[in-house]
Order: C-alpha cells, then structure tokens, then sequence
C-alpha cells in the first residue's frame, strides 16, 4: 500500500513539475473526462501552434515589434501549465519546473498556505506557513513531517493572532549562484492539485541584480580564506571592525538620534553604504579555520546587517518613490516582509535589501495581521494594508473616462460578509478609484464565481470543490446570496443573444473552461466590450473582510490574514494601452484605440477566463461546498463517494 502511494506521488509530482505526460494506457480517468463547452477555440489565435512551450518574458525587457507604427509588450501575468489540456491551451504558460527546475537557483523561500514539501530535493527550501497547532486538516503536522525527510528544507511557522485569520500569501523568492534574485508573486497553493487540474496565474519579476556598490560582495571577488590560523593582523582588522560599528552606529534609540530644524531625523551617521562596506571588509578577512574568529567575523556582519535594516527603515521613510516602479516595490515588500518579525525572515529581509528593484514594474499591495489608520499620512512614502493600500494605489492610477468601465472580480472564495452587511459596497467604492479628482459614474460590477456544474464537470470534478468556498447555508448566507445574484457570472464564457458575428459578441477564449478556477484577479476594463483594461491584480486576496480589512469602532481598518498581490496598468511600461490576450501572452496585432487609430505601445494581460461574460440565469446558484450534491461528477463520483468536497 505504501509503495503503490509513493508510486502515484511521485507520478503526480513528475506531471505537476511539467515533465513528460503519461500514455493514455496508463493516463488515469482524471485527465480524460467529458469536456465542458468548448476545448478546441473557435477562431485559432495568431501563433504557431508547432512552437514549442516558451518560458516566460522579463517583463521589463522583452518587447515584440510588429508594425512599423506599433510596439506589443507580452503580459505581465502567466497562467500556469494544465498538463491534462493541450499544447496550443498552454502556449505562454509556466510549470513549476519552470520556476524551481532552475539548476542556478540556490535558495527558495516558498511563502503559502498549503504545502506539499516532497517535491523539494536539490535546492535549499524556507517553508513558510501560518496554520495552527490545533487544526482538523493537520496541516501543520504534515508539513513538520514532510520537512524532517529533506535536509535542505527548514519550516517557518509564522505567528496567526486571530484564528479567524490565514497565512494565504502566496510568494517565492529565489535566490541564484549568477548574484540574483526574482520575487514570484502567485495564486497556487503548493500542492499537486491545484498545480495540475486548477486555473492559476503567476507574475515574475525580472531577475535582480546586486546593488552596484555590493558588486564587490561576489563570490568571485571575495578571495578563499587558506585553512589556517588568523594571524594578528586578522583578529586586529575585525576588532578595527567591531569598534567602526560601535563608534558610527549606536544603540538606536530617541535620545541618540539627532533631529534637524524641520523634525527630521539625522542621517548623517546613518549610512548604508558604510555598513555594506563594513560587511565587504568583513568577508575579506582570512579567518582560516579559527573558531574565534570566524564567530567574531560572524557576529561583526550580523550586526551590521541588522543595523542595515534600521537604516533602511530611516532612509526611506522620507523618501518618494512613485507607486508602480521598482524603488517603492522594494520598501512595500521589504515592509511586508519586516512584519513577519521573525528570526529566519530578518535574515532573508538583509539579502534582499542588497538588490536593485529598478527594473521591476508593478505596485505590490498585501495584508498583514494589524490595524492601520484609515488615512495614512505616509501613503507617499510608502502603501498602507489591505484596502487603505489598494486605495492609495488605485489614486494614483489613471483611467480612460470614454465610457463607463466594468470591473470584473475573480476569486476562488467568499467569505460571509459577518457583522457589516455593507462591506461588499464599501470595497466596490475602493474598486471606483482613480487618480485626479474627477470620478467614474455608471460603473457596472461582475463577479465570476464557478456554478456546481462548472465544477463536475472540471478536469478534478469534485476534487476541485473544497479549494473554492461560498457560504450558503444560513439565512444570513441567503440574504448575502440574494445582494450578489446581479453581479455573479458564469466561470465558462458565451454569447448573448445580439449578432455572434459582430466583434463585441466572438467568443475569446482562455482555454481554461474545465481547470477549476482558483486565480484572483480583479481588472477594471475601459468599456462594457472589455476590448481594454485600465488596471488589472493578480492577488492571493479573495472577497473577505478578514483579508482586505474592515472598519473597527475607533476608526481603524483591522486584517487578520497575510495576503500578497501586483497591480499592473499600461503607464508602467510607457504603453499607450493594456489589452486582454488569449492563449497567448503576445497582444494580437491590429488593435486601435478609441480614435480608430493604430496604437503606439500595448501591452498584454493574459486572462484566465472567455469574455463575453455570461450572467446566471436565474434559478442558478453558485457553487457551495458544504451543500449537498447529488448528481454526479465528470468521472462518476458523488462528494460523499471519496470526494473531500
């Protein structure tokens, strides 16, 4: 019984991590099911279906020329490879080979809520969760004895104050031997299911060199200490260093810390650069193998990485980097980071404060267990949680007013609205914002949320259906039914009933009918055809209170999960607009704007659902897990017949 468990696990793991799939002898009924609509598109998207899978783009180098008058910029978002759909459904896309098969990648640091840590076997592994010691699922109990099996896996099990709260980010920072790093931002618990049978999308940030001042930090230029013992000239240079520390850096507290005439702090002994090159002294010292020494030398560079990180704090909080570009991404998820307030993640918080996030384009927005005023007086300097943060965002987000827009929510859950029955219309009008003072009116709201035939007929039938929540069982949950009923649409897209030949009413495909969805994205499109976008968010958010936050007595807005995301609009990458793509991540070639004019810079945003949207009909409900489900799946399973749902 084991071995023939171990066998399926690893035959799991190998399709999931993208390797070859099986021969349909032994391929089991999971991937071969029914379909559900349409599986082959109806209009052939413009690329070479004999092209091999590509990786994905940096995003802020590769563009695509092609015409003379345009320039098309691939989409910042990937959705992730479904191995059960085919090669022409997964053009574009990202396996998780993709991302950890990487032989120069050194160190991952994998931020989740669900983990399956067997597939880890080369690289060293931070696991970081937050689930509880006293959960049913156990999900704390398999991970501790999943990590124990691998040497090079080491878990973090951050701190959860509420239990109404989650650790659900969903992040990986990888370090590489070539003095980089990349930031992975994405919507996939790291389980086998959700990798293989589930809609998932991934933004990467380009890799990311050191800092030019810490250039000289490199392996290749620190010279190999010889295996012997320190002379005095070495224990004199790290005490030289010890006391460099102790004279320029003193204990940061009130008193030590002088202010100018205008209430600001004095930097002036403040320096980070001092510190890098205290720590590039360090490294240089030939410590050989002399305990003594290599402790001092040890204990010289933790010092100074734990004061880079204060000095960080200080020089950045009166500086004003714009929202969307590399700078101000780095100090919202160094911030993000830092709240963690745990051991191990201070470490990765001074490796990653040595990289140059100039190249990144997008706005990070994330939610940390606090409460944070409703107004802050530092959104300049840096983005508040939850959604105080996505309001100073959107703000400085500008939108095209031509017609009125439609945004269109997708998540994998909704949680019940709780004590405030206006929650859902407070965060709509947070959804409304836009830079300058003039406002949207009109504004139409969708919510795409899979119905329970969607999900039997899924490629993991009922499989699928505990990772997506709705509650329904109390009149409460009816009453909160009944005020989302006019924005819920169909998970699987259509046409209306006007001319299906006409543009505004084609089909366009995402080839993502039958994976269930589990993405969270929400995208503000300029007009009801949906032909642009202002702004779109891939996040780990889904439509919560507890995630996004909520209004206590005094004023306050509370979270009680981590969350992480990126907002991305067309400005960033200097393009004139952002279009949804297809089946692809390449903008289609011959978009105009609304002047009927060929554009100068578009950039794509590769969606994970068909536009048009089809509304429910009106004996529809949507898809809840804790309902009874009689009817059978797409391979003949009932919830009750071994399905988890």
């Amino acid at each position: 019984m084991e071995a023939n468990k171990d066998a399926r696990r690893k035959r799991d793991w190998s399709r999931m991590m993208g390797y070859p799939a099986q021969t349909s002898k032994n391929r089991p009924s999971l991937i071969s099911a029914p379909t559900l609509g349409r599986i082959t598109p109806s209009e052939q998207p413009h690329y070479d279906q004999s092209h091999p899978q590509q990786a994905p783009h940096d995003q802020a180098q590769h563009e695509k020329s092609q015409s003379p008058r345009s320039t098309f910029v691939p989409s910042p978002v990937s959705l992730t490879t479904i191995p059960a759909l085919s090669s022409a459904s997964n053009v574009d896309t990202v396996s998780l080979s993709d991302i950890l098969g990487d032989l120069h990648i050194i160190e991952c640091w994998n931020f989740n809520f669900l983990h399956d840590v067997d597939f880890v076997i080369v690289v060293d592994v931070k696991i970081v969760h937050g689930s509880w010691d006293n959960e049913e699922d156990g999900n704390r109990r398999r991970i501790d004895e999943a990590a124990a099996c691998w040497p090079n896996v080491q878990v973090v099990r951050v701190h959860i104050p509420d239990e109404s709260g989650s650790h659900h980010s969903k992040l990986m920072v990888l370090f590489r031997n070539d003095d980089t790093v990349q930031v992975v931002v994405h919507t996939s618990n790291m389980i086998p299911e959700d990798w293989l049978t589930m809609t998932n999308a991934v933004w990467l940030s380009p890799k990311l060199p050191l800092l030019q001042h810490n250039a000289s930090t490199t392996p290749e230029n620190i010279p190999s200490a010889p295996m012997t013992s320190p002379d005095s000239k070495s224990l004199s240079e790290l005490k030289t260093l010890t006391d460099e520390l102790t004279t320029n850096f003193p204990p940061r507290v009130e008193t030590c810390l002088g202010k100018t005439k205008d209430g600001r702090r004095d930097h002036t002994r403040l320096s980070v650069n001092m510190l890098h090159q205290i720590i590039r002294k360090a490294d240089k010292v030939e410590v050989g193998n002399d305990k003594k020494a290599l402790a001092m030398r040890d204990k010289v560079k933790d010092q100074a990485f734990a004061l880079l990180i204060v000095d960080y704090g200080y020089e950045t909080q009166f500086q004003q980097h714009p929202i969307g570009f590399g700078e101000r991404f780095k100090v919202d998820f160094i911030r993000y980071l830092s709240s963690y307030k745990h051991g191990s993640i201070h470490k990765l918080v001074q490796q990653l404060i040595m990289y140059d996030f100039s190249k990144v384009r997008g706005a990070f927005v994330a939610s940390v267990p606090q409460t944070v005023p409703k107004a802050s007086k530092e959104k300049d300097v840096q983005t508040s949680w939850g959604w105080v943060g996505l309001r100073e965002i959107l703000s400085q987000v500008p939108c095209f007013n031509h017609a009125p827009p439609v945004i269109v929510t997708q998540v994998s859950s909704i949680a019940k609205r709780g004590g405030d029955s206006t929650w859902l219309q407070k965060f709509e009008s947070v959804l409304h914002q836009q830079s300058g003072e003039q406002q949207t009116s009109g504004v139409q709201t969708k919510i795409i949320f899979p119905t329970p035939d969607e999900i039997r007929q899924s490629l993991g039938g009922y499989y699928s259906g505990p990772r997506i929540h709705m509650p329904g069982l109390t009149i409460d949950d009816q009453e909160q039914l009944a005020h989302l009923r006019s924005r819920l649409c169909h998970w699987v897209g259509g046409v209306g009933d006007s001319n299906p030949t006409a543009q505004s009413e084609r089909i366009r495909e995402a080839a993502r009918q039958r994976a269930a969805p589990h993405t969270k994205t929400i995208i503000r499109f300029s007009d009801k055809e949906m032909r642009k976008i202002d702004w779109a968010m891939l996040t780990s958010t889904n439509l919560s209170a507890q995630a996004w936050g909520f209004l206590e007595w005094h004023g306050g807005v509370k979270m009680l999960s981590y969350e992480a995301g990126v907002i991305v609009w067309p400005e960033l990458y200097e393009a004139s607009s952002m279009v949804p793509v297809f089946q692809t991540n390449d903008p289609e070639v011959g978009i105009t704007d609304h002047n009927g004019e060929s554009e100068d810079v578009v950039v794509g945003f590769r969606m994970p659902y068909d536009l048009p949207l089809v509304p429910y009909a009106a004996q529809e409900e949507p898809w809840c897990a804790t309902k009874e489900h009689m009817e059978l799946d797409c391979h003949g399973n009932t919830p009750g017949s071994g399905c988890p749902a």
